[in-house]
């Protein structure tokens, strides 16, 4: 269990004392903090990526057996072994500051809100929640892939601590939806949209610590107004299939 007080208010903003809410199991607190940790990195893909957050396994929305070989495990701490995933449809080509917010943004959202999550430190990066290691793992392997592995890892620290600060900002709107897949087991499609939360915003403030090119890549791309209008047909397309 965490070291969140048994009297204070619950993390997961439901007005009632730890103790009574997601601190009456182990279970609870879990769930809890898998599905903000989820939530976290489905608010970094667009919706032409046609996204699905899930606790179910095996997940009737991925192919078959990918939600069993993705899914990671956790509860280390408390002996419990949950699982989530997030999954998205094809390539959606992103910025280097968007690949390593959809990587960190979820243990950000642990940080946020205030779930006191066990912190362990990755290589020389810096101390992050335990439960990134997978998300490490894949950014350091897509970026060596890429070539941008030691010229961008020098940026993740940074980028975790301007995510954290950004989703304290929008944190009602990530707990209900925390809470929602909680309840429902998996959201996709309008139960999915985010609506105070802008991850163009986060992207720009993030390349804005890369430098001005890189600044400047991601204004044209979010700037650019047949895109724009190409990402809203595309979302429109997308929703009206649900």
């Amino acid at each position: 269990m965490p070291k969140i007080g048994r009297n204070t208010p619950c993390p997961c903003g439901q007005e009632k004392k730890f103790k009574n809410c997601h601190g009456k199991t182990d279970q609870a607190f879990a769930e809890l903090k898998e599905g903000m940790h989820e939530i976290g990195h489905s608010a970094m893909l667009p919706q032409s990526a046609q996204p699905h957050v899930s606790f179910s396994d095996p997940c009737p929305l991925c192919v078959e057996g990918e939600s069993r070989t993705q899914v990671r495990q956790i509860g280390q701490t408390t002996g419990v072994s949950i699982g989530a995933h997030s999954s998205y449809a094809g390539e959606f080509d992103p910025l280097l500051p968007e690949f390593i917010l959809h990587s960190v943004l979820g243990g950000a959202a642990e940080v946020a809100c205030g779930l006191e999550p066990t912190m362990t430190t990755f290589e020389d990066l810096g101390q992050f929640p335990e439960s990134m290691g997978f998300d490490f793992d894949d950014l350091r392997a897509e970026l060596t892939h890429r070539g941008l592995w030691e010229q961008s890892r020098k940026y993740i620290k940074p980028c975790f601590e301007l995510a954290v600060r950004d989703l304290r900002q929008h944190l009602p709107e990530f707990r209900r939806l925390a809470l929602q897949l909680i309840e429902k087991r998996t959201l996709v499609g309008d139960d999915l949209a985010f609506t105070s939360f802008r991850r163009e915003k986060l992207i720009i403030d993030a390349a804005e610590l890369m430098g001005p090119e890189v600044k400047q890549a991601a204004q044209k791309k979010f700037s650019n107004p047949e895109k724009q209008k190409d990402t809203e047909r595309q979302r429109t397309k997308d929703q009206s299939k649900h």
